[in-house]
Parts: structure tokens; C-alpha cells; sequence
């Protein structure tokens, strides 16, 4: 059978692979394969990646809005929300409403160029995503360091020679704050070359099998290895700071590891003194070597302390930003400008644990605390973007009993979930197969310089909007004004733009904002034949030398909170004419965490200094004196910065209104996650939908007829960037025309560079090495060397098959190793008389859960491991094939007290649990497999029909079937396609 051929970025992980897919008449995929000419991932596929068509095709995907559970259209979809939104702000105030942006937003366009506008619009204090359970250690670390956080330093994998690696597996994550492909294959070929790997984990996970040397170490105890290892850097005179880095702190750095000597911290950690001694000096001894942690590093209570110290190592043995060490990626869509502000953090505190806010986000693990409080600002409403937290928040359990209390629920989703059962509203993006791709959060963190853009492979419907279109309705509806998307792309692109030629240093400085936003919508021929060696991903010339500074175009800072009382709540949120064009930051990228230029000024939720009249008249418009730029009816009023979507959430940077403190801003039109990132939020298949928020984007190729304005919108990033065209300025530079059309497998930019000077933006301009609320939090540190440990810990896993919990609806990712066991040390199972396969009862401070118990040698002893994102099954949800083998979650067992107090990131591993073994369940008649179980459909929730007539497959046991689906053939990478059904059918 025939079929055509396209090319696009797997959007399901950090790995950024590219894929060959092959599509039916009607558009359906019926085969992926790796794409072998892509520079970066050069045919690599992991299992995930290889079900993209069976997820593309997913039957369980909603394909019509829901309005209370029945199918409606979109015009009345987006007029209930409309309504309801409306009279939850009149009853209630704006700080009634909440939003959570979960991590796959990070693996989408629609999240980072429109998410931030959304946030601004809502004019809420209530912004929460998946970055706080996940990365907002990482990037509250390098805001203190660097003065950016999301200046975040990745191993140079391909030149390293001695890699240190905490917290992290990228074997069953492909790697995270940390683009990779074939991470596995990076590592083997360290040790190909004499280099020496080294793994600390509470588990020998199947990276640490790999490397040379695996350590175990007690769960929440990373920070203490690290000082131990800087206290032996210094006491043995080891360290070698280049005399020509930008340094302060260091001696009082040094002062603070005097109390963390390897003696002292062995016991706490588990790591031999003699082990911890020798680790440091081959540290230091390595040419060029670089520390690594990740996801395990951050969600735990000292999670700021330890991803502070991985980059106090890399500082002190020499490898900060030199090849082969620890080096800052360069993505092609972010101006290189910096302007020195100082970060912080704090400018608001929740409402009832008064816990402070990061980045503009508030941490998720006070979510539920604000919904069940009462009181001024309690929230009433949430508005949900790609999450899912009742099963990724800590506490989940907690979560999903108070989600009926709020008078609405909006969610952006294509599946009834275990968060959006409970909707008055479904919004359900677009197939990915329909949505164009391009990784504006994670290119940020590449191992090279690389960039790629993936036109839709298949056009949308007649009527059906594209997801950024969903994402940009909703932010005019939350401001109040009768725009349209389109409005509001335009009013971005001008004020970007005007941005741009008023800053000193940009390629388009003193030029015509109109005339630059003519050359943006004219279409462009293909520069070169995509069937050339050139457009495999050849490198563009001269282009390595356009990285002119400019001001930041979306000042990506972040919009203040006053001090003092909230204003009136009589009009709409904030100015959205200071939405710079770009988003903010993601999620998780997990976010989340490339620099965006704000769609609101992406920066923060924005409350602006004082109340915005309902007629006040526009703010003078900084792109032209004609007005060219113009405004958005019922979006004028002060220009009050919103906050970026950061990290693996929208999460946010710091404003630059008056006497606000911000962090750095940045000219660029991006932003993204993290989330997670590997983080623990995410719903399978969220994505950006393709084209312009106006809908214009069903246009497979990007050539000939009026360019979709999201195109638009990122070709202005790429000419504005380190390596772009610059509007005239550097003729050969890059365009999205020459990336899409002439590299559409992708374009090297080459292997990362030293870029210090360019990412530096404290307020001294130099390294702060010792930040003071670091070293106050030390004596935190110090106090748990002594504090009672408990008998049994509980920590997460990650699965190779799975994806938060994206992906347990796809047959061909089930059983194997992707199964939701409790591991435990075989001793300790002995010590407590828990058998192989026994039922357990699992119990936390808040809650139990009962779960199949699995003996190994793989988990150290005191610890016992559950993997996230499980717990399927629920009443009211429609993911047959994973409620068919629900697994329990492991969230209903974290404690959302349990935080990180430095970033307010949930310490999701170390959680103390006491186990139980239960008695044996009479035998049962045979289970049907989850195809038998889903061969009869489940029908959508009516007005009219109870719940509880769904499913009803309860979460709370552990017994798992093997699903009679084989999985994917391609593991690691292997060249074969992936031979799918015609039908875009799952079961």
C-alpha cells in the first residue's frame, strides 16, 4: 500500500528526535521510523516515539468540545466559559481563579507563544504548573548564580571525558534539562574513549548499569554529598578556578564546607568517606569533566541546595562554560542580550501557608490549601492547560476530592483524565499530526546547537481551531474584549517589533517596525531544494557571527505584584499590549525553560500598579508613532509585565514596572519548561495546533498564500536570534523559510560554545558563587546530619515506556517493565516478611495505597520505589486501555506539605512510609486483556447519565495484567520502521 512521507520532532519527550512518518490517504500514520538525516538525533527512536501514530490516532481522544460532559460546539463551548469565567470574576475577584499548566505544554508551540498572554489576561495570583513539581530548583539555583533562571548550564556529552551524574536516568527518561538523543549512546561513547561515568541513585537504574561506577545514596541526602565533595575540593587544595572568571563568594563558600567533611557526611548518605574522597579528585584530576543532576536532585527538601552545588562543582574543578565541561546552549530563536537585574524571588506569598512565589508561579503543593480554605480570594475556579494533578501534585488524592467544589473547570485536554473528569469544560487540542512543532522551551538545553521546524503533516478540518487559537480564545475571553486571536497575534508581532528598534544593539535598531512586519507576512520560496545534502541540516553561512545584543523584546522580566492591596476587580486582567510576542516559560520542561519573548510580556502573571479602568484610553504604543501597532479593544491600560511561562510550567520572570524587582529579560519570542521536563505532571498529546492563532495554519507546506501568523511569530524570532537574518542585516542568516524549507530535517549550528559573557546578567555582572539565602539555608543542611532518620523511604521511578502519565493509554507501551510494581531491597522485604508478588499496604503520613511487591537488589536498602503517573481508572475518565491495568498512585502517598523551601518544589522522594503485608486475595476468574476490555466503546458523559455508569475500575489495587499487545520492535534506535495499522485506530 502506498502512502506519503513527512518529517517532524517527536513531541513526547526532552530528547528532540526527529521522525519519519508515513500517512494514509485520510491522513492517518501508519508507520515511524527515526529519521536518519536528522543531525541530532540521526535516526535514534525510543518505544514512545515509535506509538506516536497509535497516540496520534488514540480512539479515546476527544474530537468535539464538552459542556458538562456533552459534545457541543466550539462557538458554544467558548461562550460557557465565557459566562462562567465572567461570573466567577464578578462574585468572586480575579484571584478566585487559578490556572495549572502541566508539562507537555513544554513539547508544544501553542503553551510558550500564547500561554503567557492567557496568564496575564486572568490578572491571577493563582498561577501554578508542573515546573513545581519538578525542575524550580534548577532554575531558582541559576537565577541566584547566573542571574537567569533559565540560563541553566548542560553537560557537553560529546566532549566530556569524566561525567558526574545525580538524580537522573536518561536511559528511561532520554534525559531531562538535558536535550539528548541516544543519551545511552552519548555514555557508552564517553567510556569508548577513556572517559569514566559515575551514577549516584538510590537505584541501580539501568543508566547506572551502564556507566563505570554506580554509588548508592540515601534518598534527600545529595546536597550533603556534594559539600562533602566541595569540603575536600578546598581541604585538599584541589579547586582550580580560572583566574579570569567572574567570581564572588568563594571564600565564603569555602567557610561553609568546613562542617561537611566526608567523615561526617557517610553516615547520613551512605557513601563511604574513602569513596566520596576519591570521587572529588578524579573530578578534579578529569581534563575535561562535567556534574550532572537532575529530577531526583530537585524533588526533595534540600532540592535548591544540591542543583546550587552540581554547579558549584563544575565552577570550582574549572569546567563551567568550556568544552567538555559544563556549557550554556545557544538556541537559534533567543537574542543573546542580557541586562543586569537581580533575581528574586517572593514578591507575593500564597494565601493560606503564606509559601513564596517563584518565577510568577505559586508551588502546586499549596493548590489544594487554597481551594478548600475559605476566605478572601479562595479559589473558585481552574483553568487546566496539558495537566494532569490529581495524579501528579503531591497529595493528588487530596486534589481530586475538592475539584467538585469549584464552581468551573476549564481544561485543554484530549482525554477525560483522572483531572478533567471532573471539567465543566474540555477544550481538546488538535491531533499532533495536525500541529506544527517547534521546541521553543527545549532547545534551550541542547547538547548542540541545532533547530528544527515540523509543518502539519495533515491539515485541520474545516471549523476546527488549531490549539493556539484554543489557547489564544481563552486569554481574550479572560480579558473581557471582543478580539480576535488574530488581534492578538498582530498587536504581539508590532509591539515586539517596536521593542526591537528601539533597543540598542539589535539588528533592527532605529528601523520601521512597519516596514520590518511587512517582510514578516511575505511568503518566501524554498532557499534551497529539500532534497539536498544542504537540507539534511548543513550548516547556513556566516551566520555564527549575528549574535548583535539587543534589548530583550519581551523585556522578558515579569510583571510586579504592588505591595500593598489588590486593585478593584471591575476590569479586565492586564494590559496585553505589553505581550511581547513570545511566551513565557513552560512547564516541567516538567518543564519547563527557554527564553521566550512574552506573549504577555512574558514575564508574569501581571497585576498591574494600579486599577485599569474599564475606558481607559490605550497606552502609547511603543512600536511606531502611527499607531501601526495598535491596540486590542478591552486589552489597553498600564503595560504591566506578564510573567513568563517557566521552566517546565508558565512559570515567571521578574517585571520591570516601577520599583518591582525583576530578573534578567531577554529579545526573544519564546519560552517553555519545563517542564519537564521529566517532570511529574503531563497528558498524552497536548500540543500546539498548526498555524496562526487565527486559525491560518492548515497549510501543510508554509509556502505560497498568507503566511499563519504563528509562523509569522516564529520567523521573528529567528531573525532576531544569534544566528538569524536580522531583517536585511545578515542576508545569509536564518529565516523560518530557510529552516523549513531548506532544512527540514533539521540544521546543525554546531557544538556548544563559551557564552559566559552573554548569559551573565547578576547585578554585579559576576558569578554570585555563595547567594546569602543559600548559605542560610546551610545550617539547614548541617541540622539534618544529625536529625532520626526514618526505617523506610519512598521514591519514584521512571520507565522507559512510559511518560508521566501520558502514555498508559497505548497497547504497545504496556507490560514489560512498564508495570506499577513496589520495589523493595530483598533484606528489608525479608526483615518485614513480604513475599515476591505479596500485596502491600503503603502508608504516608497522608494517605495508603495497596500495591504489588516486587524484591530486588536493584533498590538500597531503607528505600522503597513506586512509579508516578498511575492511579488510572477512575469514575467518569476515558482511557480504556489504562484503566484496564490502572496501577496506583504514587501521589496519594506524597505529602504536598513536604517542600523544598528555597523554590516551594515538592519532595517527592524521601517521603517516610511504613509497609504492611495484607493477606492473599481469593483467586479471581481471568481477567480480559485490555483489548477484550475495550473492544465495546465507552460512551462520552451526557447531562443526563450518572458518572458512575463509566468505568469503574478502582486505582487502589495494584494487581497488573499483562497486556497481549507486543510492544515496539525499536528499543534503542534500531533504523526498521515501526509497521502500524492503516486504521488511525488503537484497539
Amino acid at each position: 500500500m502506498g502512502g506519503r512521507t513527512a518529517w517532524r520532532t517527536c513531541p513526547l519527550c526532552e530528547a528532540l528526535c526527529g521522525l519519519e512518518l508515513t500517512l494514509d490517504a485520510a491522513g492517518a500514520v501508519t508507520g515511524v521510523r527515526g529519521d536518519r538525516e536528522d543531525p541530532l538525533s540521526a535516526g535514534f527512536l525510543c518505544p514512545k516515539g515509535a506509538t506516536l501514530g497509535r497516540l496520534d490516532g488514540d480512539p479515546d481522544r476527544l474530537d468535539a468540545p464538552l459542556v458538562h460532559g456533552v459534545p457541543v460546539g466550539w462557538d458554544e463551548a467558548f461562550a460557557a466559559v465565557r459566562d462562567e469565567l465572567a461570573g466567577v470574576v464578578a462574585r468572586y475577584g480575579r484571584d478566585a481563579v487559578a490556572i495549572y499548566v502541566g508539562n507537555p505544554t513544554a513539547h508544544s508551540v501553542a503553551g510558550p507563544l500564547y500561554g503567557s498572554a492567557l496568564i496575564k489576561a486572568l490578572g491571577t495570583r493563582n498561577v501554578y504548573t508542573a515546573s513545581t513539581a519538578d525542575q524550580m530548583p534548577k532554575h531558582v539555583s541559576c537565577g541566584h548564580v547566573f542571574g537567569d533562571p533559565l540560563a541553566i548550564p548542560v553537560p557537553d556529552l560529546d566532549r566530556t571525558e569524566y561525567l558526574l551524574m545525580l538524580g537522573a536516568n536518561p536511559l528511561e527518561s532520554n534525559g531531562s534539562l538535558c536535550s539528548a538523543p541516544d543519551f545511552g549512546g552519548r555514555l557508552k561513547a564517553i567510556r569508548a574513549r577513556g572517559g569514566r561515568v559515575v551514577v549516584v541513585d538510590p537505584r541501580r537504574t539501568r543508566t547506572a548499569a551502564l556507566g563505570d561506577e554506580h554509588l548508592f545514596i540515601r534518598p534527600g541526602t545529595d546536597a550533603h554529598l556534594l559539600m562533602a565533595l566541595v569540603h575536600t575540593l578546598f581541604a585538599e587544595e584541589l579547586a582550580s578556578v580560572p583566574e579570569d572568571l567572574p567570581l564572588n563568594g568563594l571564600d565564603e563558600l569555602r567557610a561553609l564546607a568546613v562542617g561537611f567533611s566526608p567523615e561526617r557526611v557517610a553516615p547520613v548518605t551512605g557513601v563511604p568517606a574513602t569513596v566520596i574522597r576519591r570521587t572529588a579528585r578524579d573530578l578534579a584530576a578529569a581534563e575535561r569533566a562535567a556534574v550532572y543532576g537532575r529530577i531526583g536532585t530537585c524533588t526533595q527538601e534540600f532540592g535548591t541546595l544540591a542543583s546550587w552545588l552540581v554547579d558549584v562543582l563544575n565552577v570550582l574543578t574549572g569546567n563551567l562554560d568550556r568544552p567538555g565541561g559544563a556549557m550554556f546552549p545557544r538556541p537559534a530563536h533567543m537574542p543573546v542580550y542580557r541586562r543586569r537585574r537581580p533575581f528574586t524571588t517572593g514578591r507575593w506569598r500564597s494565601r493560606v501557608r503564606g509559601l513564596p512565589e517563584t518565577m510568577g508561579e505559586l508551588p502546586v503543593a499549596t493548590l489544594a490549601d487554597e481551594i478548600e480554605t475559605p476566605g478572601e480570594g479562595q479559589i473558585r475556579a481552574l483553568i487546566t492547560i496539558g495537566g494532569n494533578p490529581v495524579l501528579s501534585a503531591p497529595d493528588g488524592a487530596r486534589l481530586d476530592r475538592l475539584l467538585p467544589s469549584l464552581d468551573l473547570v476549564v481544561s485543554v485536554d484530549p482525554y477525560l483524565n483522572e483531572t478533567t473528569r471532573h471539567a465543566h469544560v474540555v477544550l481538546p487540542p488538535p491531533r499532533p499530526a495536525q500541529t506544527p512543532h517547534y521546541d521553543v522551551a527545549l532547545l534551550a538545553f541542547a547538547v548542540r546547537d541545532y533547530a528544527r521546524y515540523s509543518p502539519p503533516a495533515v491539515p485541520l478540518p474545516d471549523g476546527r481551531p488549531a490549539e493556539t487559537e484554543i489557547i489564544a480564545r481563552l486569554a481574550t475571553i479572560a480579558a473581557g474584549t471582543d478580539a480576535t486571536p488574530a488581534d492578538l497575534d498582530e498587536l504581539i508581532i508590532m509591539t515586539t517589533l517596536g521593542r526591537a528598534v528601539a533597543a540598542p544593539g539589535s539588528p533592527v535598531h532605529g528601523r520601521d517596525p512597519a516596514d520590518l512586519r511587512k517582510l514578516l507576512a511575505r511568503p518566501t520560496a524554498p532557499t534551497s531544494d529539500p532534497s539536498s545534502s544542504n537540507a539534511a541540516g548543513g550548516e547556513l553561512p556566516d551566520i555564527s557571527g549575528s549574535a548583535a545584543r539587543s534589548e530583550p523584546l519581551a523585556d522578558s522580566s515579569s510583571t510586579a505584584h504592588p505591595a500593598g492591596p489588590r486593585p478593584s476587580e471591575q476590569a479586565p486582567a492586564a494590559d496585553l499590549s505589553s505581550s511581547d510576542g513570545a511566551a513565557g516559560e513552560l512547564p516541567g520542561i516538567s518543564g519547563s525553560a527557554a527564553r521566550s519573548e512574552p506573549l504577555a510580556d512574558s514575564s508574569s502573571t501581571a497585576h498591574p500598579a494600579s486599577p485599569t479602568p474599564p475606558q481607559q484610553a490605550p497606552a502609547a504604543d511603543p512600536a511606531s508613532s502611527d499607531g501601526a501597532a495598535g491596540e486590542l479593544p478591552g486589552i489597553s491600560g498600564p503595560a504591566a509585565r506578564s510573567e513568563h511561562l517557566a521552566g517546565s510550567s508558565y512559570a515567571a520572570q521578574a517585571d520591570e514596572s516601577p520599583g518591582a524587582e525583576s530578573g534578567p529579560s531577554r529579545q526573544d519570542e519564546t519560552q517553555g519548561a519545563g517542564m519537564g521536563s521529566g517532570g511529574q505532571g503531563g497528558t498524552p498529546g497536548v500540543e500546539a495546533g498548526p498555524g496562526g492563532a487565527s486559525g491560518d495554519g492548515a497549510r501543510p507546506g508554509g509556502v505560497g498564500g498568507a503566511v499563519p501568523l504563528v509562523e509569522q511569530r516564529l520567523d521573528m524570532m529567528l531573525r532576531l536570534g544569534p544566528y538569524g537574518e536580522g531583517f536585511g542585516a545578515n542576508p545569509d542568516g536564518l529565516t523560518l523559510a530557510r529552516l523549513r524549507d531548506g532544512h527540514r530535517h533539521g540544521i546543525d549550528l554546531g557544538p556548544l560554545k563559551p557564552r559566559l559573557d552573554e548569559v551573565l546578567c547578576t547585578a554585579s555582572g559576576r558569578i554570585e558563587l555563595c547567594p546569602p539565602a543559600f548559605a542560610a539555608d546551610t545550617d539547614r543542611l548541617a541540622a539534618a546530619l544529625d536529625a532520626p532518620r526514618p526505617d523506610l523511604v519512598l521514591i519514584g521511578r521512571r520507565q522507559l515506556r512510559s511518560n508521566n502519565s501520558w502514555l498508559h493509554n497505548i497497547p504497545q507501551l504496556r507490560g514489560g517493565s512498564n508495570t506499577c510494581t513496589l520495589q523493595l531491597n530483598a533484606a528489608d522485604a525479608d526483615r518485614l516478611g513480604i513475599a515476591e508478588g505479596a500485596r502491600v499496604r503503603v502508608a504516608s503520613r497522608t494517605g495508603t495505597v495497596e500495591a504489588v511487591a516486587a524484591r530486588t537488589d536493584t533498590v538500597m536498602p531503607g528505600v522503597v520505589s513506586l512509579p508516578h503517573g498511575w492511579g488510572h481508572g477512575l469514575p467518569g475518565t476515558r482511557t480504556r486501555v489504562a484503566s484496564a491495568d490502572p496501577g496506583v498512585s504514587v501521589n496519594a502517598i506524597t505529602d504536598d506539605q513536604f517542600i523544598d523551601p528555597l523554590s516551594g518544589n515538592a519532595a517527592f522522594n524521601g517521603v517516610p512510609v511504613t509497609l504492611t503485608p495484607l493477606p492473599s486475595p481469593p483467586p479471581a476468574t481471568e481477567a480480559p486483556t485490555p483489548s477484550q476490555k475495550s473492544s465495546t466503546p465507552v460512551p462520552l458523559p451526557t447531562a443526563e447519565s450518572s458518572s458512575s455508569a463509566l468505568l469503574q475500575e478502582s486505582s487502589s489495587s495494584a494487581t497488573l495484567q499483562e497486556p497481549s499487545t507486543p510492544g515496539p520492535r525499536q528499543e534503542s534506535g534500531s533504523p526498521g520502521p515501526l509497521q502500524e495499522s492503516s486504521s488511525p485506530r488503537l484497539l
